[in-house]
């Protein structure tokens, strides 16, 4: 598994604006967005939603203020 943060401004204004931020109403500070790159292996193929291979999903993290811990919000499609 690979991830890397993404810190371009429009991700976290886009989350602000027109994602979960409206509910959460998180601050770009606390606001950590990743790109997570996994390989799936399946033990049987054709049952679940997705089939074994490489997949990239879009995980944003958010914390209350510096000194709350960072928790999941959302994880969406690459």
């Amino acid at each position: 598994m690979e991830k890397s943060e993404d810190r371009r401004p429009s991700q976290k204004e886009a989350y602000m604006k027109y994602g979960r931020g409206i509910i959460t109403h998180a601050k770009a500070e606390n606001i950590k967005i990743y790109k997570v790159e996994y390989t799936v292996e399946y033990k049987k193929d054709g049952v679940g939603p997705e089939d074994s291979g490489k997949d990239i999903k879009w995980c944003t993290l958010i914390r209350k203020d510096k000194n709350s811990p960072w928790l999941i919000d959302e994880i969406g499609e690459g």
